[in-house]
């Protein structure tokens, strides 16, 4: 029963914000964008990786949240309870997935505080 419960808490939310993404669309700029020094100085934010799986293992930034799709992305937000900080989305240099996921999330959490790191994350 409590399994149900808490099932239902978890998944409810994720309907309603992706189906709330496809009623109003927000569209992302130059100014959606980020870099880590910015990052590093902030205090209550949600880093996510939208690289896939196997990247993520190989290495990423301290503090962040595998996340390589919008169904994902979701789940690390309310099981965090992060829906209302500001999130930041990067992957690889020369990867648009970043710049798609941060949109998708801010369509579906209808707030400003998405942001994406066009720079990507580089493993040295």
């Amino acid at each position: 029963m409590l399994k149900e419960i808490i099932y239902t808490c978890v998944s409810l939310p994720l309907v309603l914000a992706i189906c709330c993404s496809f009623l109003f669309p927000v569209e992302l700029s130059q100014d959606d964008t980020i870099n880590f020094q910015q990052v590093s100085k902030l205090n209550d934010y949600l880093l996510l990786d939208a690289r896939s799986q196997i990247e993520f293992n190989k290495g990423h930034y301290p503090m962040a949240k595998h996340a390589e799709n919008i169904d994902q992305a979701l789940e690390v937000i309310f099981t965090l309870k992060k829906e209302r900080s500001m999130i930041v989305v990067y992957c690889s240099p020369n990867c648009n997935s970043s710049k798609s996921l941060a949109k998708e999330i801010k369509d579906a959490l209808e707030h400003n505080k998405v942001y994406y790191i066009a720079e990507g994350f580089i493993n040295e």
